[in-house]
């Protein structure tokens, strides 16, 4: 009731409370967390006028993963969570390995794709005036084989063939980031551990 809307508006006004982004809150979404299973398999399906099937290769995966979080940051108000980011990006950089399709050697390829990702989300063309609100999930074992360990790959490979090596890509994603934030602080993604 209106008793109870005056006390929050005060409340806020003086501090005692903070609601964050608080003129866009009440008309959008505020934070989600999105699953790349159907971007994976059916590409950027959502795009009225341009819709593009699914991705081949880590460097077209990593551009439809950056359109999908600009379009859904526009979209809302909040975070956007990407806990399935690994998973597939892991997918995709494993395939070109395996396809002999990747630039100079492995992981060269992998940091490239990781810096472009960590450089893209923290321009603010991705949310047309500020950086998208990113976050990425860091997951060991347990958490992994939960979430995605039912899951096969668009190739029909089971998911939980490659746990160890998913945690390896996370690795490998933390000391690129490490070696961004030597120097410059890279803002996003935020980075959620599930240990």
């Amino acid at each position: 009731g209106r008793d109870v809307a005056n006390e929050w508006l005060e409340s806020d006004f003086n501090g005692a409370l903070y609601l964050h982004d608080a003129p866009s809150s009440t008309f959008k979404p505020y934070c989600w967390a999105a699953d790349l299973d159907q971007i994976v398999e059916k590409g950027l399906f959502f795009i009225d006028k341009f819709k593009t099937g699914p991705a081949q290769h880590l460097s077209t995966f990593a551009d439809h993963f950056l359109e999908a979080t600009g379009w859904l940051s526009n979209r809302q108000s909040g975070a956007v969570g990407w806990p399935s980011f690994f998973v597939y990006s892991f997918y995709f950089w494993n395939k070109d390995v395996k396809e002999g399709y990747y630039m100079k050697d492995p992981e060269y390829y992998r940091r490239q794709h990781f810096q472009k990702i960590i450089y893209d989300l923290n321009q603010p063309y991705l949310r047309i005036n500020q950086s998208a609100f990113t976050n990425f999930s860091i997951m060991d074992h347990n958490y992994l084989i939960e979430l995605f360990g039912g899951r096969e790959y668009p190739d029909g490979s089971p998911v939980m063939d490659y746990i160890d090596d998913i945690i390896e890509h996370q690795k490998v994603f933390l000391e690129v980031l490490s070696e961004i934030r030597k120097t410059m602080m890279a803002t996003f993604p935020v980075l959620t551990f599930s240990l």
